[in-house]
């Protein structure tokens, strides 16, 4: 005689492989071309899209050379012409990485001069290689060669902080928002 507890066991636990399987199949496809619209559309069938990505190079490691150590990468931009351009914000400085995975050149450093950063938020890198640097009082425009072009002063009071990932090909930057501090004077107590 079967001992039928183990017998109910053994059907639930099959059942509970094949209940993703059934979920699986009502989801999928019908194949008989049951979506509205046209394929290529957004009211046309889904499309299944295999990413193949193909690793380039590498670049950064614990114990490496001293231009590829990393402290705090901030931001990563490829131009048009296939460099990578790296900001680290624990040196204050972007690391220009060519196609082949070796060092171009580095741009900026510490500091308060023409061309040098501090408290850098992001970088932003244009297609022809050209730099906005963001940082919380100032924003620093470089030349696509990473030198100083011209900086632009932000009084936390008046205009805020602007926070921003992208810049126009006009020089026009597109701005996630505009942190400003409440004015103390308006307080009430």
């Amino acid at each position: 005689m079967r001992n039928l507890e183990n017998t109910t066991t053994a059907r639930a636990r099959h059942r509970a492989a094949l209940l993703p399987l059934a979920l699986l199949v009502a989801c999928g496809d019908a194949g008989d071309d049951s979506a509205t619209g046209a394929t290529g559309t957004l009211d046309g069938p889904d499309v299944i899209v295999n990413a193949v990505t193909e690793e380039v190079f590498t670049v950064g490691s614990v114990l490496g050379d001293t231009w590829d150590t990393f402290g705090s990468v901030r931001s990563v931009h490829f131009d048009a012409q296939s460099n990578l351009h790296i900001l680290d914000s624990q040196l204050d400085h972007i690391l220009v990485v060519g196609p082949d995975g070796s060092l171009v050149r580095t741009v900026g450093g510490r500091g308060e001069g023409p061309g040098e950063f501090g408290n850098v938020t992001t970088a932003i890198v244009a297609r022809d290689g050209s730099y906005t640097v963001m940082g919380f009082t100032q924003i620093d425009l470089l030349d696509p060669g990473g030198e100083f072009v011209r900086r632009v002063t932000m009084d936390m009071a008046t205009t805020g902080i602007a926070r921003a990932d992208m810049a126009l090909p006009d020089g026009r930057l597109v701005a996630l928002d505009i942190l400003q501090l409440a004015d103390t004077d308006d307080r009430h107590y």
